[in-house]
């Protein structure tokens, strides 16, 4: 008989087997009893939870560890690291909420002309050139009458920064080649605000007439034709007059369509031809400032004014 298949070992092997299993189970259980829960969630989340120096995990955390006092860092780059000391005891459950607060940036922008304006965000500033941002991505627009506007998109980092921005002038050659393509557009890149929409507006107008007039003009030599083709194929008398007077009439609606539509026409490329002559003999509007003072010298008022036109 074969030792190993005799039934008392195959009994024994399978109570030692079941007792391995249930000791281990029954420490996992003993062991677990022993944990605390820690839970950490942050906004914005995806930060590093760092307990005691080494990285456990990433915003939202929930762990089980080994209770006790535990120094726990929130970490993520762009952000003030939080930190917070925690003491766990045995089946506790911890929930922190951390709210993240960007890192500052000291931002210096160099920008000519000096007196441009600056928007940021949206948020306009004037002769200021020293910012305090928070870390991340902003819109940066610097504009200034008779100057290019310029627009940027800049990540900043959290420390100091400096810029250097300069706005080239607006040319008149700009301006023309821009009215030349479109009525307006050249008033428009040369901040004169009324005329940018008076001449759309005038050669929109001339336009319409014009296809009109002639769709006009068309329509009556169509009509003339007409009356033309019969005129030429009626032989009762009674009909020859008639055709004849109404061929009349048709003649002169037509001279009076042609008449309107050559009007038009001439209207059109008058406003089209009016508005890049503006863009070159007409100078753009100037920013005025405008700078009154007033001291007393002797116990007498002095009243000084000055113009700056820029």
């Amino acid at each position: 008989m074969n030792f190993f298949y005799h039934p008392l070992l195959k009994i024994s092997s399978i109570v030692i087997i079941l007792f391995i299993f249930n000791f281990e189970l029954f420490s996992q259980v003993n062991q677990s009893n022993e944990y605390g829960s820690l839970r950490i969630d942050s906004d914005p989340q995806d930060a590093k939870v760092i307990i005691n120096g080494e990285e456990k995990g990433k915003t939202p955390f929930n762990q089980k560890i080994m209770p006790g006092q535990k120094l726990v860092e929130i970490i993520l780059n762009g952000y003030k690291t939080e930190t917070t000391n925690v003491y766990l005891y045995k089946k506790e459950i911890l929930y922190y909420q951390f709210k993240l607060k960007k890192l500052d940036v000291n931002l210096n922008i160099y920008l000519t002309p000096l007196d441009a304006r600056i928007i940021i965000d949206g948020d306009k500033y004037f002769s200021q050139n020293k910012f305090k941002l928070s870390s991340g991505t902003h819109s940066f627009t610097f504009e200034r009458d008779g100057y290019n506007t310029q627009q940027k998109w800049l990540h900043l980092k959290t420390g100091e920064k400096n810029i250097e921005i300069s706005l080239s002038r607006k040319t008149t050659t700009g301006a023309f080649l821009r009215s030349m393509i479109l009525p307006g557009w050249g008033q428009h890149y040369q901040d004169k605000h009324k005329k940018e929409k008076i001449f759309p507006v005038l050669f929109t107008a001339t336009s319409v007439g014009t296809f009109l007039a002639i769709k006009y003009y068309n329509k009556s030599i169509a009509d003339y034709n007409s009356t033309v083709f019969n005129y030429q194929n009626v032989f009762l008398e009674t009909d020859v007059i008639k055709y004849s007077n109404k061929m009349e009439d048709d003649y002169n609606k037509v001279e009076t369509a042609q008449t309107i539509r050559d009007i038009f026409i001439v209207s059109t490329a008058v406003v089209w031809l009016w508005n890049i002559i503006d863009t070159i003999v007409v100078p753009p509007e100037w920013h005025k400032d405008i700078l009154i003072s007033s001291n007393l010298v002797n116990e007498r008022i002095t009243t000084q004014i000055s113009l700056s036109i820029k």
